[in-house]
């Protein structure tokens, strides 16, 4: 056998060497693949084992499935309630943005009050149908029909409930200032029930827009509780603001969330080891998320923040670190919300025994339990709601997300401004106080 000649021989050593090279990366991804894609595999078994229907269309199903029948669904009556509308609703409402920024216990400007009335005159065929939202005790929804990419729903009809709850929030207003307090608090009721007419829907953002009308249900009460001293109502709207606390939009929210979420990345992220894993992460990132929000309430908010993410910066899981940027800001907004819907509640349990007794209580635990059955857990830091008596008022309140309790500063109107998060209720003589100078537009 003749031997190859030096210059041959190298330039074979350098072809198998090139060759051993290129298919390193090659065998590399291979393997990867293979073995992102078991750890995909695997997460999908635990959660069918875990949580059977955990998939997108059948939390669609279910979901729709729960619907109750059309003249009993919330949903359907506060957006047919905003079909009665005028046509320039939006812009006649924008006209009086002071209003909703006054401190409860004052009367609107007798200005700006004549110029509100005349505007819900033309509004009243809406209102009535919105007002009946009060008798519909249930959750409601719209029937959901996902697209093939969950991101392109759209959800306007959704959002048109924020109409529907600033309307029965400004009557609630007018109707305690009219000394109507039986009739206002209906009216709360009502604006109750527009968040409840967002039912179970299966996205965050849903359960946003659930979060967002309770907000302003929770400042209704607070201005009908200031304006006079109902005397009819309150033992239901109690029972109603603590049922609406309890319900479980994080979970809700976050299981669907999940499904929605892990079908976009199934449409976006390449089938390559990069895109498996991170599906994986998100999965299982996700999966913690929902069984944390499943938590007691004294325990839900550190299980939330105690879910591991991957570090900024790890190309493998760069969809899973966006989005717990949103998820985490959608759980504050959660537990803030249940926080201060069980603080409405305790407030409310204050006003009766107030008029039961004819003073405050001195503490919580002191209302007696046909009024109180127990002062609810603050889900921000698992300890008790809590009760200040100030110069004029008490507080009744949540700390909030910060989990810093502030002392019952509850700042202005918006949530932006707040630090705690609760109801003010005014002494009867600081009820009904004049507007402040300088509040006529």
């Amino acid at each position: 056998m003749r031997r190859l000649s030096s210059w041959k021989w190298q330039t074979v050593t350098a072809v198998a060497a090139l060759s051993f090279v290129a298919l390193v990366p090659v065998v590399y991804l291979l393997v990867t693949q293979v073995q992102s894609q078991r750890t995909l595999d695997a997460v999908f078994a635990q959660l069918d084992a875990d949580d059977p229907g955990w998939r997108l269309e059948d939390i669609v199903r279910d979901t729709n499935a729960k619907l109750p029948p059309d003249d009993r669904n919330p949903f359907l009556v506060a957006t047919s309630a905003n079909d009665l509308l005028p046509a320039d609703y939006h812009k006649r409402l924008c006209e009086f943005p002071d209003w909703l920024k006054a401190e409860p216990n004052r009367l609107l400007d007798p200005i700006v009050k004549a110029k509100l009335l005349a505007a819900m005159r033309e509004m009243e065929p809406a209102l009535d149908a919105a007002r009946d939202l009060a008798d519909l005790p249930d959750a409601g929804g719209n029937i959901v029909v996902m697209p093939p990419n969950p991101q392109d729903r759209l959800m306007q009809r959704e959002q048109d409930l924020r109409t529907t709850v600033a309307l029965l929030r400004a009557d609630a207003t007018l109707l305690a200032e009219d000394g109507k307090p039986g009739e206002a608090i209906r009216s709360v009721r009502a604006a109750l029930g527009t968040a409840r007419a967002m039912g179970d829907d299966p996205t965050l953002i849903g359960q946003l827009i659930r979060i967002a009308l309770g907000a302003v249900a929770c400042r209704a009460a607070e201005s009908v509780l200031n304006l006079g001293e109902p005397d009819r109502g309150l033992a239901e709207l109690q029972a109603e603001f603590l049922k609406e606390a309890e319900a479980p939009k994080l979970f809700v929210g976050l299981r669907g969330e999940r499904a929605c979420l892990d079908r976009v990345m199934e449409e976006v992220l390449p089938p390559r080891p990069h895109g498996t894993t991170d599906r994986a992460g998100h999965l299982d990132m996700l999966t913690q998320m929902v069984k944390a929000a499943k938590s007691p309430p004294d325990r839900r908010a550190a299980a939330l923040r105690a879910v591991p993410c991957p570090p900024d910066g790890d190309l493998r899981y760069m969809m899973t670190i966006l989005l717990r940027a949103s998820t985490d800001r959608v759980c504050d907004a959660g537990l803030r919300n249940q926080g201060e819907l069980a603080a409405v509640a305790t407030g409310i349990a204050c006003e009766r025994h107030r008029r039961r007794t004819g003073q405050w209580p001195a503490a919580l635990a002191d209302i007696p339990k046909d009024i109180l059955a127990a002062v609810p857990t603050d889900p921000c830091d698992g300890l008790p709601i809590r009760y200040k008596r100030l110069p004029g008022r008490v507080v009744v309140y949540s700390v909030g997300p910060d989990g810093t309790d502030h002392g019952g500063d509850l700042g202005e109107a918006t949530p932006k401004d707040r630090r705690d998060y609760g109801i003010r209720l005014y002494d009867v003589s600081q009820r009904r106080q004049p507007s402040p100078p300088g509040e006529t537009p």
